[in-house]
């Protein structure tokens, strides 16, 4: 049995790409602003931002990233491993339901890129329909739902 996965990412840089020098090589980082579609407990639908962690352990596409990349960028980022965060003690850290200070915490994951490319950027152009103005992407999705239902 096969165990691998694969995760695919799409959002905007957050920043820029940042590379990290060691004994065997270059690192980057990127950190990709992601905006979920989530929905309450009375079916409002709202977004909600999450920034997710990915980095190269691959000195060629650390570099590559690095030139061709930069912060605002949309991209698609396949990765194929995932990296548990950190686990330390925090002495100073107060947990209110105890009243005690010190407490253990875990640091993010971080998955690792397979793959990286730009995005294409979403159509913004207005599409008159019944003398109103409507966002090009809902008018497809309207005409989606249409072909489906009707």
């Amino acid at each position: 049995m096969d165990n691998r996965f694969t995760v695919n990412i799409a959002g905007r840089l957050a920043r820029d790409p940042e590379l990290k020098s060691y004994d065997w090589g270059v690192r980057c980082e990127l950190q990709i602003l992601v905006i979920l579609r989530k929905v309450n407990r009375d079916g409002d639908v709202y977004s909600a931002e999450r920034t997710i962690r990915v980095t190269t352990l691959d000195t060629t596409l650390a570099g590559r990233i690095a030139r061709e990349f930069k912060m605002g960028d949309r991209v698609e980022v396949v990765c194929d491993d995932i990296r548990p965060g950190r686990i330390w003690y925090d002495p100073s850290a107060f947990d209110p339901q105890t009243g005690e200070r010190g407490r253990w915490k875990q640091g993010r994951e971080r998955f690792i890129i397979a793959e990286i490319k730009k995005a294409p950027k979403p159509k913004a152009a207005k599409v008159a329909k019944g003398g109103e103005t409507v966002d090009a992407a809902r008018q497809a999705e309207a005409e989606v739902l249409n072909g489906v239902t009707g």
